[in-house]
C-alpha cells in the first residue's frame, strides 16, 4: 500500500458551517491535482496552520482528513458513517532493504519559471540507483506546508511499514519502502512541489495557493458524537 493508496482511502471533503475565523496570516490554502494512470484528476484542498492541516477532495462533502501537528495524531472523519479513525505514529519493526542508498540531485538545465514570483528548483530523489520522485519545488514560498504534510507522512509510515510488511514481494520495490516507511515526506523537504511524479507514473500539481487565507476555525476541528476508533482496533490487536 503505498501512499497514494492510503491518502485515497483517507481523503474526503467536508464544508462545516463556523462562525471563528483562523488567523489570516498563519493559514495557507493550497489546491493540488493529482492524476493517477487509469483514474480521473483528482483535485485535494489542504488547509495548513502552525497547529493543524487539513486535507479534503474539492467536491465532496463525505470527510476530511485532519492532522494534529502537534500531537502527530492523524484524524480521518468519514461524515456519512459518523466516525473517526485515529491514526498515530509508533514503532516501525520493518527493516530497509541491503543495500539502502538514497540521494537527492539537482538538475540542471536553464532557469525555471517563477510561480507567483517565487524562484523554482528541479530535483530528482532515487534509491538504489532508481529515480522515484521527479520534482520542481517552490523557493521560499509555502515553507510551512512543506513541513506538514512531511510530518503527515512521517504519522502514516508506521501503518503502512504494517501494510508493506505482510505485501508480496513482487508489489513492493525500493521506491515504496524508502517513500513510504524509511525516507516518509522525503520529495517535500526541499520545498512546496510545483510539480510531482512519482515511480508509479502518479503526477501531482500545484493548481492554486494563498499563503493568507481567511479560514474557518471549525474547518481545523472534529465534529461532536462521532465513533472514534484506531488502526489496532481494526486489524484485532
Amino acid at each position: 500500500m503505498g501512499m497514494s493508496d492510503v491518502l485515497r482511502i483517507l481523503l474526503l471533503a467536508c464544508c462545516l458551517s463556523q462562525t471563528a475565523v483562523a488567523d489570516r496570516s498563519e493559514t495557507a490554502r493550497i489546491v493540488v491535482r493529482e492524476n493517477m494512470p487509469g483514474s480521473e484528476p483528482v483535485e485535494h484542498r489542504i488547509l495548513v496552520s502552525p497547529d493543524f492541516m487539513r486535507m479534503d477532495i474539492v467536491g465532496d462533502n463525505s470527510g476530511y482528513l485532519l492532522l494534529d501537528r502537534k500531537k502527530r495524531l492523524i484524524h480521518n472523519i468519514n461524515l456519512e458513517d459518523n466516525t473517526d479513525l485515529l491514526i498515530s505514529k509508533s514503532e516501525i519493526s520493518l527493516k530497509p532493504p541491503v543495500p539502502f542508498e538514497n540521494e537527492t540531485t539537482e538538475v540542471e538545465g536553464g532557469p525555471l519559471p517563477a510561480i507567483a514570483g517565487h524562484p523554482t528548483r528541479h530535483y530528482r530523489i532515487s534509491t538504489n540507483h532508481a529515480v522515484c520522485h521527479d520534482i520542481v519545488v517552490l523557493d521560499g514560498a509555502l515553507q510551512d506546508a512543506a513541513r506538514a504534510l512531511t510530518e503527515l507522512n512521517e504519522v502514516l509510515a508506521s501503518e503502512q511499514a504494517v501494510g508493506l510488511a505482510t505485501a508480496p514481494k513482487e508489489f513492493v520495490n525500493d521506491c515504496e519502502l524508502a517513500a513510504s516507511v524509511f525516507e516518509p515526506g522525503r520529495q517535500y523537504r526541499r520545498g512546496f512541489p510545483v510539480r510531482e511524479q512519482d515511480w508509479r507514473g502518479r503526477l501531482r500539481e500545484l493548481i492554486d495557493f494563498e499563503e493568507s487565507f481567511n479560514a474557518d476555525a471549525g474547518l481545523f476541528t472534529v465534529p461532536d458524537g462521532l465513533e472514534t476508533m484506531t488502526m489496532e482496533e481494526i486489524r484485532g490487536e
